[in-house]
């Protein structure tokens, strides 16, 4: 029960009183008087330490916290929300069939679940703490209290509030005295000054006032109508010219639209930084590979050009190529090299590199006179070729062969090889370089009628295709 003094000051301001202050000097003498006040069945009072006590809080009787109940209930409300949310969303407003899978799965709810739950968990937390501690209070009446003051460094204190439904100011200073408390006073009201600062009041209002100018902006645009355009902060921007593929564009002096790749343009992958490999020339000779290919395509003249001079000085060709194949030889290199070249070499080379594949015999059966006979693989200027070069007449092509290089993947470019030197091998190897058991079983009068057959199954498995011919270089050795 509050008690009212007439302590009239000059301003007229009228104090009350807010409670009983016992001041002690030592923890001991503050948990004694603590159970004391707890025994007497006060509700509205507290303890002041400098630093924690530990058993103060069974001392003063306190109960245990609800907040843990709070923060519970929160994060069940964020489980209950996310899920109905999800579900609502997915399975009953908007549902949409992604790839069969059901509208709503609970494993694929969890995360946002999850995610949720903490989010309200954390919020119970935050905002049940401030409601039990009846937070926020910007001014208390013991802070204006002199001796309270050291409640930070080295004294003690228990107060019981005016509020409480047992007060009574005699019977409280009685008690406090009999706790061995060193003072026990009356504490007030506060009594300064609560009328808040004009300055503060005037810059809070004019801050609003902008903070409500863009929403209210806003909100005027979107329900009134204008004729004039929009304001555009970037028409560069917002008014892009485009331009499809194939149209003309006037900002470039080609007119094209679509660009060309940058010079010198390797795409992720495609460095092929192996000459050996991708060109079958050694590392450096890429200028002479490049004058012997341009060379080789002005050999052959264009329809209604003249034909070369008959003294015409041959291409020579110095480029380096390189004498080995840079894939290991073995069966499975062997077998796939047989197959590609019946794929994309015997419909004119025939089965066994002899010239007569089916195109050439049905263009000499109707007298093509544009037909050029395709060279025979086991003559003397093909089988004296390295095998880089055959390897390059494989990717650009020679005379009226086309170049396969953008059909057949460079490993089966080089198998083909492979199988050309195989090929070049069952021509013209010695019965000595024969296997025993294969030149036994070998039925030479059947091989030597039967087109089917390459030959290739007498070359031994010891030979060495690498070293089959010692490369000689000569200009009409293509």
């Amino acid at each position: 029960m509050a008690t009212m003094f007439d302590e009239t000051t000059s301003t007229e301001t009228v104090t009350t009183v807010e409670g009983v202050l016992a001041e002690y000097d030592n923890p001991h003498a503050l948990m004694a008087a603590a159970e004391k006040v707890r025994d007497a069945g006060f509700k509205k009072w507290d303890a002041h330490t400098p630093f924690p006590l530990h058993g103060l809080d069974k001392a003063m009787g306190v109960r245990t916290s609800i907040l843990p109940f709070l923060v519970l209930g929160g994060g069940f409300v964020g489980v209950v929300a996310a899920l109905g949310l999800q579900y609502f969303t997915n399975a009953y407003d908007y549902r949409f069939m992604i790839s069969g899978k059901p509208y709503f799965s609970l494993p694929a709810s969890i995360p946002v679940t999850f995610e949720l739950m903490i989010l309200f968990s954390a919020f119970a937390a935050f905002f049940g703490m401030f409601a039990l501690n009846q937070l926020p209070k910007f001014a208390n009446a013991l802070f204006h209290n002199e001796r309270f003051l050291r409640v930070t460094s080295d004294r003690f204190f228990i107060v019981i509030e005016a509020a409480d439904p047992s007060y009574n100011a005699a019977d409280v200073n009685s008690l406090l005295q009999s706790t061995g408390a060193i003072n026990v006073e009356t504490y007030y009201s506060d009594t300064t000054e609560t009328r808040f600062p004009k300055q503060i009041k005037s810059a809070l209002i004019t801050v609003a006032l902008l903070a409500m100018f863009v929403p209210g902006l806003i909100i005027v645009k979107r329900n009134t109508t204008s004729i004039n355009p929009r304001f555009h902060i970037v028409p560069d921007m917002d008014w892009q010219p485009y331009f499809k593929p194939q149209n003309t564009n006037p900002y470039f002096a080609d007119d094209r639209a679509m660009r060309p790749q940058i010079e010198g343009t390797i795409a992720r992958g495609n460095l092929e930084d192996d000459s050996r490999f991708y060109r079958g020339i050694e590392p450096g000779g890429e200028a002479e590979l490049a004058n012997f290919l341009n060379a080789s395509f002005q050999e052959e003249p264009a329809d209604g050009e003249e034909p070369p001079a008959a003294d015409a000085v041959p291409v020579v060709d110095n480029t380096p190529w390189v004498s080995e194949l840079p894939i290991e030889v073995n069966e499975v290199n062997m077998e796939r090299g047989r197959q590609r070249y019946r794929i994309y070499c015997s419909t004119c080379h025939g089965l066994g590199g002899e010239g007569d594949g089916l195109i050439t015999l049905r263009a000499q059966q109707i007298g093509s006179s544009t037909w050029v006979t395709p060279v025979q693989l086991s003559s003397e200027s093909v089988v004296n070729q390295p095998v880089g070069k055959i390897f390059n007449t494989i990717s650009h092509g020679i005379r009226k062969m086309p170049g396969y290089g953008s059909q057949i993947p460079v490993e089966d470019r080089w198998a083909i090889a492979l199988y050309v030197r195989a090929l070049q091998k069952s021509r013209t190897a010695t019965e000595d370089q024969i296997p025993a058991d294969v030149l036994n079983s070998f039925d030479k009068s059947t091989a030597s009628t039967d087109s089917s057959n390459d030959g290739v199954g007498i070359v031994g498995p010891n030979d060495d295709i690498n070293t089959n011919t010692t490369p000689t270089q000569t200009p009409d050795s293509q």
